[in-house]
């Protein structure tokens, strides 16, 4: 599980390492909550790729996006709060392997 949180004028990013793949089979990035919150846009390229090849914002509650980790990166943009004074967006990520 990870929670962001952002309060007032600051962002905060969801993930901090930027673009990246896991080093895994498979990624699952399930969007458990998510309260006040502007950006945490989704992007998933092909490894190496200028452009994503899906872009999303996860917005409601079971949401998930399953890449495969060993083919493609991802990022999230960070977020901000918008509508209330703190943003907040819980992910669960599931990473494995085949064997």
């Amino acid at each position: 599980m990870i929670r962001i949180l952002a309060t007032g004028d600051e962002t905060s990013a969801p993930a901090p390492e930027g673009r990246h793949s896991d080093g895994h089979d498979y990624v699952i990035m399930h969007l458990i909550n998510r309260e006040h919150c502007a950006g945490g846009v989704s992007r998933v390229y092909r490894k190496g790729a200028g452009r994503p090849e899906a872009e999303t914002t996860l917005t409601e509650p079971m949401q998930t996006i399953v890449i495969d980790d060993r083919l493609m990166e991802h990022e999230v943009t960070p977020i901000s709060p918008s509508g209330g004074p703190r943003a907040v967006r819980d992910m669960m990520i599931v990473d494995f392997d085949r064997e």
